[in-house]
């Protein structure tokens, strides 16, 4: 009887920091650069004897932190967002791609969404244990996402929209004066290319209101629409929460309005 119990799995969630990832990402860098490399040969750079399942796991949490960039069946590099923590030409540049790799695995993007900014862990196991995780893998994911929550100074943005608008005026205010633009890629002063070029850009009518999608960096693989569709998700989650408190709010009016 007991072999038809299903054991109980958490969602998956990034088992290491941030920062501990970070080096390893160092590490690799270090020996490999931004050369393309298999799987086995990038597992034995970083100390493992063959692709284990420990050093499987490890790829898989670089890859969710955005740290490594990988290709079916080609192999895989470190990534430009790793590169410019390692690297950084500023003290901007390091904040924002911290805090980008940070809330690249979906389970701290939807915490950071949802509010859970300072929050004691429990409460953040707690929730997390309502979501489906187990409560051995809610205890650890919730460290892991506090961990991360400090590392990356999230705390100084007050939601993901709030990081991005914060991100674009620090480019803003970077690039006035001192570049020019053209459509895919930005002139500096001196003849260099200073930004990746668009790969796609999209015009989409939504009703009576358009979007504009614009893709740029060096190379689209499969697993960019997959993140790209989590984040348009995440996206209408938040404006499913706003629309949500605007109803409440008006019907609480009209209810003070009434009593008057």
């Amino acid at each position: 009887m007991n072999d038809d119990i299903k054991r109980d799995r958490s969602p998956n969630y990034p088992k290491m920091t941030l920062e501990a990832a970070l080096e390893i990402a160092k590490t690799l860098h270090g020996k490999i650069g931004r050369a393309k490399i298999k799987p086995e040969v990038a597992v034995g750079a970083i100390g493992y004897s063959g692709l284990n399942g420990a050093a499987l796991t490890t790829l898989g949490t670089l890859t969710s932190y955005g740290l490594v960039e990988r290709d079916r069946g080609v192999g895989l590099t470190v990534s430009p967002l790793a590169i410019q923590m390692i690297h950084p030409t500023d003290r901007h540049q390091e904040r924002f791609s911290k805090a980008q790799s940070a809330l690249m695995p979906k389970v701290f993007m939807e915490l950071f969404t949802d509010g859970f900014h300072n929050t004691d862990e429990s409460v953040i196991r707690n929730h997390l244990i309502q979501k489906g995780f187990t409560t051995d893998g809610a205890t650890k994911a919730a460290s892991v996402y506090m961990a991360n929550f400090g590392f990356a100074e999230l705390g100084e943005f007050r939601s993901h929209g709030d990081m991005l608008n914060a991100k674009k005026a620090q480019i803003d205010s970077t690039d006035e004066g001192s570049e020019q633009k053209e459509e895919g890629k930005v002139i500096t002063e001196e003849g260099g290319v200073a930004h990746k070029r668009v790969l796609a850009k999209h015009s989409i009518p939504l009703g009576a209101n358009e979007a504009t999608l614009i893709i740029t960096g060096d190379g689209l693989c499969l697993e960019d629409f997959d993140a790209l569709i989590e984040y348009v998700q995440l996206f209408k989650k938040q404006h499913e929460r706003k629309v949500k408190n605007e109803v409440l709010m008006s019907a609480a009016n009209q209810d003070l309005a009434l009593a008057g």
